[in-house]
């Protein structure tokens, strides 16, 4: 590290050279005045057997000299001298980069936040999400039954660990109004499967019986505050889920956001009363998670869950067709649709950086045309056409430094208003908050910076770094017409630049017609003026199905008496809702 103190202590340096050569000249001034000669005399002697004292200092400077790196940073200050003398130039610049640049990272931010980042779990690259597809039934990614969830359970042995959980809207009284929250069932193992530690109490016990923890609640962290308050002595507090009572046992981290469904609380269930079922072998509710074993691929743990679940079709009289597929974590979490339109907006800033460095390379040659006289000054006092080359990339670096810098301040504002944005739903609002300027983020501005610097100011160097020096040191060459080469290679970035608008504006061109195509789908039925409300009802008092046609019949009636409503109804299922696809039979005809 010695090269690299001496890079930024020079002057010192520097200064105690001068000091020592001049010590040791005064010293033989002295020993010459102490020999008989006058002071001046001496000075004179003293000097001409010292020879050149500034050749000297040059001489012991190269000691702690860097050439390569003192030229670097001696054309970048004379690149921002000069850049200071052309500021319509260089704010043109300046902020046609930030533009791009800032585009670049505000998407890409969305990028690292919704498709890179790693679920809040223990090796998220072992775990896999166990579907079911059905193609004859147009089915994909379909949860599992009860018994299909055992089968894998007893005979699987492609996993360390197999969980499962199902979802539902449950009434959460007490401790302030009635609200409708989704918990989860799970088995006793979730927890330890995903390998999250509860940030306060503990989470459900493997080893014990399930009946025994039937009244355990685990609470999420988003709860926890909201609801209680942040109490720090939650644990033993009761908890009541449609009339029954829980006790929390835990509280799950903030950073446990991990579900297929924003989850609120969790209640341990083994799902072996309904596998023992009949009529539960059609019902498919099963969100499974299976922590694959070192050294088993997902190939073969797929190959050997499809063994089973055959085997368990042949023996049952679950419906038949349906196939394993398993999914990483990662991929279970984000959509295709919103893989495919990230990566799409990413697709198409990239677009607009690339035409934001040609229309920044069209200036900069433009500009380098003018400056001819001064290339070949330099040229015919002996500068290299690399150095040339590195006066210009050192003002295309000092130009996308500023572009990035400013980029990443319009990335971090932009990013702002997008979070506010994105607040459709809980699992929406959760994707919202991952998007954030980390590491990542600022090493993707910062390669994305210096590839500017090449994209837009390589040519321009290139094509300056040779100046005809005949016409250069002519006067008023500095406004000459620009040779054949220079022009072609213009006109090369002007097709380029004119290419990339052509494919940004057939890209926009398609999304808009398709945006027009799905604003004019017919779906059937009319959204406009239609107000929906979920209820839930108590299982305990509402057990019996009369029970609830008779309070839906109710309901109906008293909405249908308010003034403005035409009509109104029941469903289970609004339509456009999860699950896409429900199967259905038309009374006495098959379909």
């Amino acid at each position: 590290m010695n090269w690299f103190k001496q890079l930024f202590s020079r002057r010192r340096l520097y200064g105690d050279l001068s000091e020592e050569i001049q010590q040791h000249l005064e010293e033989k001034i002295e020993e010459l005045v102490a020999g008989g000669m006058s002071r001046k005399e001496a000075a004179y002697a003293a000097r001409r057997e010292f020879g050149n004292v500034t050749l000297s200092e040059e001489d012991g400077r190269e000691v702690w000299r860097w050439p390569s790196i003192e030229s670097v940073f001696a054309d970048l200050r004379y690149g921002l001298r000069t850049l200071r003398k052309t500021p319509a130039f260089s704010l043109t610049a300046i902020i046609t980069l930030c533009l791009g640049i800032g585009l670049n990272s505000a998407i890409f931010s969305m990028v690292s936040g919704i498709l890179l980042r790693d679920p809040p779990v223990k090796d998220p690259e072992h775990i896999v999400v166990i579907t079911l597809a059905n193609p004859e039934k147009g089915s994909d990614r379909n949860p599992v039954s009860a018994s299909e969830f055992s089968a894998l359970r007893e005979q699987g042995h492609f996993f360390t660990e197999i969980a499962a959980a199902s979802y539902e809207d449950l009434v959460m009284t007490g401790q302030g109004q009635p609200e409708l929250i989704t918990t989860a069932q799970a088995t006793p193992n979730y927890f330890q499967l995903l390998g999250v530690p509860p940030r306060v109490g503990r989470t459900f016990t493997t080893g014990e019986n399930v009946a025994k923890q039937k009244s355990d609640a685990v609470i999420s962290y988003d709860l926890w505050q909201g609801r209680f308050g942040g109490d720090p002595g939650i644990i033993g507090t009761p908890l009541t889920l449609a009339q029954q009572t829980y006790t929390v046992i835990g509280v799950m981290p903030a950073e446990f956001k991990y579900s297929f469904l924003p989850c609120a609380v969790w209640i341990p269930e083994s799902f072996v009363t309904r596998s023992l079922l009949q009529d539960q072998r059609h019902v498919r509710n099963l969100n499974v998670l299976a922590r694959l074993m070192n050294g088993t691929s997902l190939h073969e743990a797929q190959a050997q869950a499809a063994t089973i679940l055959q085997r368990f079709e042949q023996n049952s009289l679950a419906d038949k067709g349906w196939t394993p597929r398993f999914v990483g974590l990662r991929e279970i979490l984000v959509e295709p649709n919103v893989r495919t339109a990230v990566l799409f907006l990413m697709g198409v800033v990239g677009f607009v950086l690339l035409i934001a460095c040609a229309n920044v390379a069209g200036l900069f040659l433009a500009r380098s045309a003018t400056r001819q006289n001064e290339f070949a000054v330099r040229a015919a006092l002996g500068a290299g056409r690399w150095r040339l080359m590195q006066q210009l990339l050192g003002e295309g670096f000092i130009l996308a430094l500023l572009g990035g810098i400013f980029g990443m301040l319009l990335a971090v504002v932009g990013l702002k208003f997008l979070r506010a944005s994105l607040n459709f739903d809980p699992q929406t609002t959760w994707f919202a908050g991952k998007i954030e300027v980390n590491g990542t983020v600022l090493l993707f501005t910062l390669t994305v910076t210096c590839l500017t610097v090449l994209l837009f100011a390589l040519m321009p160097a290139l094509q300056s770094s040779t100046p005809d020096l005949h016409t250069g040191l002519k006067e008023g060459a500095q406004t000459a017409s620009p040779g054949a080469r220079r022009t072609r290679v213009r006109s090369a970035i002007l097709i380029g630049q004119v290419a990339l608008a052509m494919v940004l504006m057939v890209c926009t061109g398609e999304s808009v017609q398709l945006v027009i195509r799905e604003a004019r789908t017919r779906l059937g039925f009319d959204p406009q003026q239609v107000l929906t409300i979920d209820l839930s009802l108590s299982a305990s008092k509402y057990a019996d199905p009369a029970k609830q046609a008779e309070f839906f019949k109710d309901v109906v009636g008293r909405i249908q008496g308010l003034p403005g409503v035409q009509v109104a109804g029941v469903t289970r299922q609004l339509p456009e809702s999860f699950p896409p696809r429900l199967p259905f039979d038309v009374a006495d005809r098959p379909v």
